[in-house]
C-alpha cells in the first residue's frame, strides 16, 4: 500500500528516538494522575499550552518565529530546565511564566518526577538504503549516534565492531530470493540498549524475454491480465493502467507473461478484472522468471 520496499518491522524513521519525543513521553509518565488543560497562549493560535495539573507544563510553538513568552499559568513559581535541551530557563513568578520559545519547537517544563535519562543509542543503516540487490554484494553504510561505537551481526554470527559511517559488505554468495540478516548494537552512557534488525533479499534483474506464468482459479473470467510495477524510485512504473496487460492463454487455464522491457525490481499482481491474486491495497508478488503462479485457497 506504501510503497514497494515497506515492510512491517522495518523502522522508515528515527524521529520516535529524537530529543522532542522523547522528552513529551518521559513528560506523559510523569504527569500520570494529573488534570489535563488545553489553551491558546495571548491572542495567536500558534502557540499552544498543555498543563498538568500544577506540576508540568508543554507549550508547543507552531509558528515561523521565535516568541517572547509571558502568561498566567497553573504552574507553581520557580525556575525550570526546558527538558527537550536541559539548558533553557524558564522562571514562574507570582502565577507567570516568563521566558522565549524558538520557532517551531516544543518546551516542556517540570521539576517533581523529573528523571535525568542518557539520549537512546540510535543505531541504523544509511538513509534510502533498499531492501534488496542484484548485485554480487551489497555496501551498507552503518550510523550510530549517541554512543562512541556500535557492534554489528551478520545472519547470528559473531558481533563486530563499528564506528558511524563504517561501510560493509553484504550477500557474498546469495542466490536470487534468498536473504540476509543485519543486527546492530549498541549501548547509551546508562549502559542502555538499542537493537535494529534488517534483513536483505538478493533479486534477479527482469530481463527482456523474460516469461512468467499464472494457472487461473476455475471460478476467474477467461480474460486474464498481468499488472507489472516497480515502486523503489518513488514514482510507480508501471507495464500498463490497471488491470495490465491481458495474458496469452496457452492451455489448461494457464496463462503466460512475457516482459517487453528490463526491469530492475518489480512486483506483479494477476486478476480478470474482478478477482486478483493479491488482497486489495496488498503489494504484488516478486516476479521470478518461469515461476507457475496460483492462488493460495
Amino acid at each position: 500500500m506504501w510503497g514497494t520496499m515497506n515492510r512491517i518491522g522495518m523502522s522508515g524513521d528515527f524521529f520516535y528516538k529524537s530529543d522532542v519525543i522523547t522528552a513529551i513521553n518521559r513528560f506523559r509518565n510523569a504527569m500520570v494522575g494529573t488534570d489535563d488543560k488545553f489553551y491558546n497562549i495571548g491572542d495567536t493560535t500558534k502557540l499552544l499550552a498543555i498543563e498538568r495539573g500544577t506540576k508540568g507544563l508543554c507549550i508547543v510553538n507552531g509558528g515561523t518565529a521565535s516568541a517572547d513568552l509571558s502568561f498566567e499559568t497553573s504552574l507553581e513559581d520557580g525556575t525550570y530546565i526546558n527538558r527537550v535541551d536541559n539548558k533553557t530557563e524558564f522562571t514562574v513568578k507570582n502565577g507567570k511564566l516568563t521566558g522565549q520559545i524558538a520557532k517551531k519547537s516544543v518546551v516542556i517544563l517540570y521539576n517533581e518526577g523529573y528523571i535525568d535519562l542518557k539520549p537512546a543509542a540510535v543505531v541504523k543503516i544509511a538513509d534510502k538504503t533498499e531492501g534488496s540487490f542484484s548485485s554480487d554484494t551489497y555496501e551498507v553504510t552503518l550510523n550510530v549516534t549517541n554512543a562512541e561505537s556500535g557492534t554489528y551481526s551478520i545472519d547470528g554470527k559473531d558481533e563486530i565492531s563499528y564506528k558511524d559511517g563504517d561501510k560493509i559488505t553484504l550477500g557474498e554468495g546469495l542466490k536470487p530470493g534468498e536473504s540476509t540478516s543485519l543486527t546492530l548494537r549498541a549501548e547509551n552512557s546508562d549502559k542502555i540498549e538499542s537493537v535494529m534488525t534488517y534483513v536483505f533479499t538478493k533479486i534477479e534483474t527482469i530481463k527482456e524475454g523474460t516469461k512468467i506464468y499464472f494457472q487461473k482459479p476455475a471460478d476467474w473470467g477467461d480474460k486474464v491480465y498481468a499488472y507489472v510495477y516497480d515502486e523503489t524510485s518513488g514514482t510507480a512504473i508501471e507495464n500498463k493502467g490497471w488491470p495490465g496487460e491481458e495474458m496469452t492463454l496457452e492451455g489448461d487455464g494457464k496463462y503466460c507473461y512475457t516482459f517487453t522491457k528490463e526491469w530492475a525490481t518489480a512486483l506483479v499482481i494477476f486478476t480478470d478484472g474482478t478477482n486478483q491474486s493479491n488482497g486489495a491495497l496488498e503489494p504484488g508478488a516478486d516476479v521470478v522468471a518461469d515461476k507457475v503462479y496460483t492462488v493460495e485457497k
